[in-house]
């Protein structure tokens, strides 16, 4: 059975292209359990992290609901000495702040996707660095066709591309998407989901 840390060191380029994104999920899935789990980060006041961190938790995630309070969840992290991959959906600002506290202690961005609500579209831009490139730009169609097709549901796929943020090596890659979408009534307008990875 091939694993997620084998589907990263092989590039995945050849087994990902013709395999829906749900495939890759489900096998990232069964191998999560094998692997530390990274605390994921969410604001429950809007509907976008809530379904991030309901999907996160499928995958062994540890949750932790700040609702907003960035100054409580700093000093929580530094009193247990937290050293593993932390991940998010946030507000821009939110994740600003988190990651100037966890540079310092030697963390970088893995990961990064913008989702801005325009009128009635949302539109996705995701940015990732590490092994993980490669597959990103192989599954491009199917990381499309699922953030369109799914509505307000999007922040599930978005916890779906997370998980396989976890290589330390630097390469980059970028997909943009553009679906109709009203904005939810409580929803900020611009979410920000996000990995940092302490260096090794």
């Amino acid at each position: 059975m091939i694993n997620r840390r084998q589907l990263l060191k092989a590039g995945a380029a050849s087994i990902v292209m013709s395999t829906p994104l749900s495939v890759v999920t489900k096998i990232v899935a069964e191998d999560a359990i094998t692997q530390t789990p990274i605390k994921v980060l969410y604001d429950s006041r809007f509907p976008e992290c809530k379904l991030f961190a309901e999907q996160s938790a499928k995958y062994g995630s540890n949750l932790c609901d700040f609702s907003g309070d960035v100054a409580k969840l700093w000093y929580e992290f530094t009193s247990q000495g937290f050293t593993g991959t932390l991940a998010g959906l946030t507000q821009e600002s939110d994740f600003f702040l988190l990651h100037q506290m966890f540079k310092e202690r030697g963390y970088r961005v893995g990961y990064r996707g913008e989702h801005t609500y325009n009128d009635s579209w949302i539109e996705h831009s995701l940015q990732s660095s590490g092994q993980v490139a490669p597959i990103l730009s192989s599954i491009e169609g199917s990381i499309e066709g699922s953030l369109k097709t799914d509505g307000n549901k999007w922040a599930r796929r978005i916890a779906d591309i997370v998980v396989l943020v976890d290589s330390p090596n630097i390469d980059s890659s970028t997909i943009r998407s553009k679906a109709p979408l009203i904005r939810p009534p409580d929803s900020p307008g611009h979410l920000i989901s996000w990995v940092l990875l302490p260096t090794v």
